[in-house]
Order: structure tokens, then C-alpha cells, then sequence
């Protein structure tokens, strides 16, 4: 229903509308609607925009054509293409989700705990809400400021603390304050085979291309409210 009505609304905006579109939408990641709100590619290809081995997945022998692609797209061809921006809500959820297939992993294969899953979503939650451009603390953060500070929000809980802000405790320790508080983050070394699962999980959401999704200052909690 809401993949429909979105799709409903684009289309009115831009038949009846001489002088506006929708140039960019925030949703979730693996939401119906973004589908939706994109172009047919089997309408792409009959146009000519669009070559046919693009709408198709890498084949498996080389010469062949792969399997197509799934194919939703309702957007009219000659609307310009939608942004598709990343509710950071639903971005954080997903990203604490994943930490959590390896909390319930059995302890033979992973030691990643609760506390793993709930510090490093936090973590990011705070970095999001903190240096989100034009509203938030940092509010004239550019994008690589916003990656460091990504960056920052995982190898903080690992007690790498180079990427850190004046946020971070640790950056002004002593040498007697750093003994007296060993412990207190996790140990990459004495835990290498954690840290390195927990590092794919976060390399995966905290790619250049889905952080760049996230920055951005609109947010979804009135939408999600009204449902």
C-alpha cells in the first residue's frame, strides 16, 4: 500500500506540476517503494537507454546472457531519475541486526556478545545524530568529516582512538590513566577473530556508497508515526 501510494504521488506531481518533481526520497534500503521509483528496465531497453547485458546479472559461463534482473521499475521514462537516500533509522537497525546474527551465532563461532551489538549501534546512532549536515552539533560537517566520524564510532569500541573527536575521553589520557583504565574497551589482539567478523559487518554498511546515502538531514519519524 505505501510502495502504491508513493508511486501515485510521483506521478501526479509530475503530470500536474509544470515546475516541480520528486528528485529524491528517503526510505528504507530494501524498501518496495524504492523499486518502485525507479525506471523499468525492460522499458530502458526497448527505448535504446539501456543495453541489455545491464539488465542482467554476470553470467555464470562466459558469452552467455545472465539471468535478468527483478524488475519493478513504474517510474515514467522521461522523469528524471529519483536519489535514493537512506533512512538513517532503519540504516542503524539493519547495521545492530547484523551484529546480532553473530551474537546468536553458536560461542564456538562467534564471542560477539549483546553489549558488541547494542555499543557499536550506538555508537553510529550518536555519530549520525551528531554530525548530521545542517542540523546536527557539527552542523557544517562535510562528508569526509561524516566518514571519519564513522570510522570513529567502530574503532572507539576496539580502543583505537586516532580517528576520535574532543567527544572521546580517551584522546587525552595519561599514560597513568590509560593503565588504570585498561580493560575498559575491547582488545583487537586478544580478540582477533571477533574484531574481524565485527569488521565485516562494518565495512559493509560503512562503504563509501551507503554512507553517502545517510547524509542528509531529512528524517522519517513523522511518516512513521502517521502509519
Amino acid at each position: 500500500m505505501e510502495s502504491i501510494g508513493a508511486v501515485k504521488i510521483v506521478k501526479k506531481i509530475w503530470n500536474e506540476c509544470s515546475n516541480g518533481y520528486v528528485a529524491a526520497i528517503v526510505t528504507d534500503e530494501d524498501s518496495t517503494t524504492r523499486a518502485k521509483l525507479s525506471h523499468n528496465m525492460a522499458e530502458r531497453v526497448e527505448a535504446g537507454t539501456m543495453e541489455e547485458a545491464e539488465r542482467r546479472y554476470v553470467p555464470k559461463v562466459p558469452g552467455n546472457l545472465g539471468p535478468k534482473k527483478t524488475d519493478h521499475g513504474e517510474l515514467p521514462l522521461d522523469h528524471p531519475e529519483i536519489q535514493k537516500l537512506s533512512d538513517q533509522n532503519h540504516f542503524i537497525k539493519n547495521y545492530k541486526g547484523d551484529y546480532y546474527t553473530l551474537v546468536n551465532l553458536p560461542k564456538s563461532k562467534s564471542q560477539t556478545c549483546k553489549a558488541d551489538a547494542m555499543r557499536l549501534s550506538r555508537n553510529l546512532s550518536y555519530m549520525m545524530k551528531q554530525n548530521t549536515p545542517g542540523v546536527g552539533d557539527n552542523e557544517n560537517c562535510t562528508f569526509e568529516q561524516f566518514e571519519t566520524a564513522a570510522e570513529a564510532s567502530f574503532e572507539h569500541h576496539w580502543n583505537n582512538h586516532e580517528h576520535c573527536g574532543s567527544w572521546c575521553q580517551a584522546v587525552s589520557w595519561t599514560e597513568e590513566e590509560e593503565v588504570s583504565n585498561t580493560g575498559r574497551y575491547r582488545d583487537k589482539v586478544k580478540f582477533e577473530k571477533e574484531y574481524r567478523q565485527q569488521l565485516e559487518v562494518k565495512e559493509k554498511f560503512h562503504s563509501t556508497k551507503r554512507l553517502r546515502r545517510c547524509f542528509h538531514k531529512f528524517c522519517n519519524n513523522k511518516t512513521e508515526q502517521i502509519h
